[in-house]
């Protein structure tokens, strides 16, 4: 567990500070990393584009 706590230091003194998480990045990953897949063989790479552009107006889940 020391170990564990020491690698981490860094992040868990940065959350201390700020109160701040990643987890709206690593949100934000997720749907770019799902959104291929989900227009797996659109032709188009200008839609693909305009999708990840679209990410945060987005209403619905992605989901996969």
């Amino acid at each position: 567990m020391a170990q564990s706590l020491t690698d981490h230091a860094e992040g868990l003194l940065s959350y201390a500070v700020t109160k701040m998480t990643s987890g709206r990045m690593e949100g934000i990953n997720r749907k770019i990393k799902t959104l291929p897949r989900q227009v797996y063989g659109f032709r188009d790479d200008d839609f693909l584009r305009l999708k990840l552009y679209a990410l945060h107006q987005s209403k619905h889940k992605l989901v996969g």
